[in-house]
């Protein structure tokens, strides 16, 4: 499983910075659709949805973490 992620459309880069040299493995470039609104939960299961981050679902958007929700509401 993955632990970190990256917007491959966004940034460009398909491959991670240590994908070719030999360090860390666990990591997962998705596409922006991948990882905005609803389905962003389901690709990228090493995030903590219960405590950490929430889903931007109206409109689909990145997720945030849960505290700026709060934030937002003031």
């Amino acid at each position: 499983m993955s632990e970190s992620y990256w917007d491959i459309e966004a940034t460009g880069h398909t491959d991670g910075i240590s994908d070719n040299v030999g360090y860390r493995t666990d990591f997962a470039g998705l596409s922006t659709d991948e990882m905005q609104g609803g389905v962003a939960e389901e690709n990228m299961p090493a995030l903590n949805f219960e405590d950490t981050w929430t889903v931007v679902t109206d409109p689909d958007d990145y997720l945030i973490l849960r505290w700026q929700v709060a934030v937002d509401a003031d």
